[in-house]
């Protein structure tokens, strides 16, 4: 649809598009980075409980604003990007450090 000669064909097929990317929690340059695919993550990415367990030591682990920001929409995520995955990695281990292991 993005070839259409329509301009209001066109419009609404990139309004689609922006709509699919934000959903995916992902941005334009991921989306089209020809080196970077996205990780396929099991469904869901992290459990809600594990998401729950995280945020309840959000104070004692000085988890930022951002870092439970992140931890509630990845909770909802079917994938993650290299990046997204990284991210939480270290938001995870940061976690673990802090707990000292406990679960």
């Amino acid at each position: 649809m993005l070839g259409s000669a329509h301009d209001g064909e066109v419009l609404n097929a990139a309004k689609a598009a922006t709509r699919l990317v934000s959903e995916a929690r992902a941005t334009w340059p991921e989306v089209l980075a020809p080196n970077e695919s996205p990780v396929p993550i099991g469904e869901p990415v992290i459990s809600a409980p594990e998401i729950g367990r995280m945020l309840s030591h959000r104070q004692c682990c000085r988890l930022n604003g951002w870092e439970v920001n992140f931890l509630a929409g990845v909770s909802e995520a079917r994938w993650l990007s290299a990046k997204q995955a990284a991210r939480l990695a270290r938001i995870t281990a940061k976690v673990e450090r802090c707990r000292g292991g406990m679960p």
